[in-house]
């Protein structure tokens, strides 16, 4: 370093040292600067708060009002819509966690038709990122179906990006889970007729 760089190196340092802040610009054009470690730091937690806002059955409701979602209120703050072949969940209840889920409209009715779920969810669990798969009794305890779900940290918030991501993101990987299973169980498809019947 050349003896000009190196006293305006110290007269920064001793600059920052004495006060926590740095005079930047003042000695090249004229016009200065000043930025605070500290004020830097109060100004990124000031932005990451102002952007992120909670996650609340309501927001949920506008999310999927501006997406024109057909949806109603369910069990106890959920909101549900259906698919043509599958029911979806969300639900903001927990002020840590944003979950949405849902449930495959094929369902097994026999030993082997559980032993055919029960190797799709596994195939799910341990080769894709998403969705979480698991197998669930139905009310009457003889059947059985097929439940995915996609969950997200809420604890600090989120901003209208990243609930927009999370709506995106875990619509795609639940609903290509759902796709791959009417191809690999074309026998639990049962609903294909109402869907066309219904585009009548």
């Amino acid at each position: 370093m050349d003896a000009t760089r190196r006293a305006n190196h110290d007269l920064v340092t001793s600059d920052f040292a004495a006060s926590g802040e740095v005079d930047v610009g003042a000695r090249t054009r004229g016009a200065s600067v000043r930025v605070g470690v500290s004020d830097s730091a109060r100004f990124t937690r000031e932005l990451s708060v102002a952007a992120s806002s909670p996650v609340s059955t309501d927001r949920i409701r506008d999310l999927l009002r501006s997406r024109d979602v057909r949806f109603g209120d369910y069990n106890e703050g959920e909101l549900a819509y259906l698919t043509p072949n599958a029911a979806f969940f969300w639900n903001a209840t927990n002020p840590q966690i944003l979950q949405l889920r849902a449930q495959w409209r094929g369902i097994a009715r026999t030993p082997e038709q559980f032993g055919e779920l029960a190797r799709e969810v596994a195939t799910c669990n341990s080769t894709r990122t998403g969705p979480k798969a698991y197998v669930a009794p139905l009310e009457d305890g003889t059947q059985y179906g097929l439940i995915a779900e996609c969950n997200i940290v809420v604890l600090s918030g989120l901003t209208q990006t990243q609930l927009d991501h999370f709506f995106e993101t875990s619509m795609s990987m639940i609903m290509g889970f759902f796709a791959d299973l009417e191809v690999t169980l074309p026998g639990f498809v049962d609903w294909a007729g109402e869907s066309a019947e219904a585009q009548q």
